[in-house]
């Protein structure tokens, strides 16, 4: 629980206070306590040359002349006895205005020790003395007790207690709130305003000069630092953001005219290959002495240049916007196609071709040919990696499903694909084999063809060798699945 800074000055005013006046209480309470004793034993000497002048010439005691001793009026109560147990017992200021704590006993043996040792003995909440006769022998003893003083003067000092624990309230609070509790309250908030924002917050100076006057000059001048460096801040990161933006728009640039680079490069070789050979073909065909069976197989020869253009360009018009025909499909039957078409290819060069597929259907939302497509390129780069190996090459297709996603692994044993290499694999043109062998545009077409139906490639190595490609496509449910 927060408990506030004027509630705790007000607090330690207050039991400073009291502290205070209990220790006056106390010293006074023992001052009085003193005087007590110093007046009980001046009465003691006059009440004893009282009772020791109070014998005849007998030795007995003169009851009348005690009994009319004007100072029996300043004490409350007192006993008088002889030193025999059951002789005189005198009650001089009476016996009716006793309470019923009146303790005869401890009274009684407070006489006898007087009596016994021969000096004063305090007894109960008075004095006893032992009395001597005109002979000097111990005749008897008295006891005796004066007014006590303490609670007048406790009752007269309460009301003084609290007329200056009031006084002391309202003064010392005023006076700290106006130099100490009201300023540390402005600080506090002043602290409070500059950390939610205002930076150019300034609290007043006050008129007069102390130490916190001082240290409200700090603030301001703390809080003035702060609006500074903020605005210098401010400007410093506005900047830094547009060098940065700058910086990678220029990047974004270079990376757009080396991709359209390689991709001019890529279409040019793909293109540029079967153009020298068609012009050479052309060449001949425009010759009069060709035969006919040379030209039938010059006109071959233009024909497969042109499928072969025909063929690069139609990957490329893949990577356009376009929307094809889709339909509920289990991914498995595209899976096992590409599969077999490969599988005579693989026998040929000794890999081992598995298919695990965990589940019995693996319904997707796609278009058959261009899913199948996308894994027959991805058997096919498996393919081309292994053919180069010594060791025994296998390739695995997984099928398996989670509560979103249907997921198409293909894995080999081949060399994998270097860390530096596996962001770049799937761009356009962009190959790690021989010169001659690939195109660069397998992977990129996978990628075009998942995104464009809704899915992603994830690609990395796997931890015994070998690459491993997952295509993740959105998973739509059998009629009946989910339903209670």
């Amino acid at each position: 629980m927060r408990i506030s800074l004027g509630l705790r000055v007000l607090t330690l005013i207050a039991a400073i206070n009291v502290v205070v006046f209990a220790a006056g209480l106390y010293f006074l309470t023992e001052r009085l306590s003193e005087d007590r004793l110093a007046t009980q034993q001046e009465f003691a000497g006059r009440l004893l040359y009282t009772l020791q002048n109070s014998f005849n010439d007998h030795g007995d005691l003169r009851v009348e002349q005690i009994l009319r001793w004007p100072y029996w009026e300043a004490v409350p109560d007192a006993v008088i006895v002889d030193r025999n147990p059951d002789g005189v017992s005198l009650n001089p200021v009476g016996a009716l205005s006793r309470n019923v704590y009146f303790d005869r006993q401890s009274i009684e043996d407070g006489l006898a020790k007087a009596i016994r040792t021969r000096s004063v003995t305090p007894a109960m909440d008075g004095l006893a003395f032992p009395i001597r006769d005109s002979a000097g022998e111990v005749w008897g003893g008295c006891w005796f007790r004066v007014q006590s003083e303490a609670a007048p003067v406790w009752l007269g000092l309460l009301p003084w207690f609290f007329v200056t624990t009031l006084l002391l309230f309202l003064g010392a609070f005023s006076v700290l709130r106006r130099y100490v509790l009201q300023p540390v309250q402005e600080l506090a908030e002043g602290a409070r305003r500059v950390a939610a924002g205002e930076h150019d917050f300034k609290l007043q100076v006050p008129g007069h000069s102390d130490e916190l006057s001082d240290l409200i000059l700090n603030f301001n001048s703390m809080s003035a630092d702060v609006h500074r460096f903020h605005t210098h801040l401010e400007d410093e990161v506005e900047a830094a953001t547009r060098l940065a933006y700058e910086a990678e728009a220029a990047a974004m640039r270079q990376r757009r005219l080396a991709a359209m680079g390689e991709l001019a490069a890529g279409i040019a070789h793909e293109i540029n290959n079967p153009l020298g050979g068609m012009l050479n073909a052309v060449d001949v065909l425009d010759r009069d002495s060709i035969s006919v069976e040379k030209r039938n197989s010059y006109h071959g020869l233009l024909r497969g240049g042109l499928e072969r253009i025909q063929a690069t360009v139609t990957k490329l018009l893949r990577f356009t916007p376009h929307q094809a025909e889709r339909g509920p499909l289990d991914l498995k039957g595209p899976a096992r196609d590409a599969i077999e078409l490969v599988r005579h290819r693989a026998q040929e060069h000794s890999v081992q071709l598995r298919e695990e597929f965990s589940g019995d259907s693996f319904l997707v939302l796609g278009q058959s040919t261009e899913l199948g497509q996308a894994v027959l390129n991805l058997l096919v780069n498996s393919l081309d990696v292994l053919e180069g190996q010594e060791a025994a090459g296998c390739i695995e297709v997984r099928l398996e499903t989670t509560a979103q996603e249907v997921i198409l692994s293909v894995l080999d044993n081949g060399p994998g694909v270097e860390e530096a290499q596996l962001e770049r694999v799937a761009d356009l043109f962009y190959t790690t084999k021989e010169v001659g062998r690939g195109t660069g545009l397998g992977l990129a077409l996978v990628h075009n063809v998942v995104a464009a139906h809704g899915g992603r490639v994830l690609m990395g190595n796997q931890p015994d060798g070998g690459l491993r490609v997952e295509l993740h496509l959105p998973r739509i449910a059998e009629r009946g699945e989910g339903q209670s």
